[in-house]
């Protein structure tokens, strides 16, 4: 159930740019709240645990994957070697 409503979210924010835009705009807002102490709001969101080392971040600094070999295109051969097309094949 919880895995259908996360695709279903992803879905909808992949195909909805102005969505993507939304959020973003509402998550620097809470960043300035969270981040500012001289906010008015500020101490309703961030205690003195925030800055406590012994707590892990929510959400890491996520790092890009890098590939060692070039990207497949669709109508390069499928790497698993059926000869297909890789968008009639594994990417299909």
């Amino acid at each position: 159930m919880a895995d259908d409503l996360l695709a279903q979210f992803r879905s909808m924010v992949e195909h909805d740019p102005a969505y993507q835009v939304r959020l973003e705009r509402h998550y620097l807002a809470w960043k300035a709240v969270v981040d500012d102490p001289t906010h008015p709001d500020h101490d309703k969101v961030r205690t003195e645990l925030h800055d406590d080392p012994s707590f892990r971040p929510a959400f890491p600094s996520h790092t890009p994957v890098r590939r060692q070999e070039p990207r497949i295109g669709p109508n390069d051969p499928c790497p698993c070697g059926s000869g297909k097309k890789f968008k009639r094949c594994c990417r299909g």
